[in-house]
């Protein structure tokens, strides 16, 4: 199947430069069209000339913001066998 010509696009701006949008119909958030463009084996040729703006100190700070905002978000999940537990556990056998 030829691939969508708005789709290519998407494919295309990310490729060339990591950038990723969202249109007002997409089914898909920012975040899961990078998981869908990574799945996919898409890796960008560059990066954004903005990126290039900032100083390492600045960049150094963002990424220290971003790893603390995963790092709290994980540490309030539960593991994964509670998590199976109370929200996937096979019903009790009847008897």
């Amino acid at each position: 199947m030829d691939v969508p010509e708005p789709l290519q696009r998407k494919l295309d701006l990310f490729k060339g430069s990591g950038r990723i949008y969202r249109g007002p119909h997409d089914l898909f958030t920012e975040d899961s069209w990078l998981q869908v463009m990574h799945g996919q084996g898409l890796t960008p040729q560059t990066w954004h000339p903005l990126a290039d703006r900032l100083t390492r100190a600045e960049l150094e700070e963002m990424l220290a913001n971003i790893r603390q905002i995963v790092t709290t978000a994980a540490a309030r999940l539960p593991a994964h066998g509670d998590f199976v537990s109370g929200c996937c556990a096979a019903p009790a056998a009847a008897e």
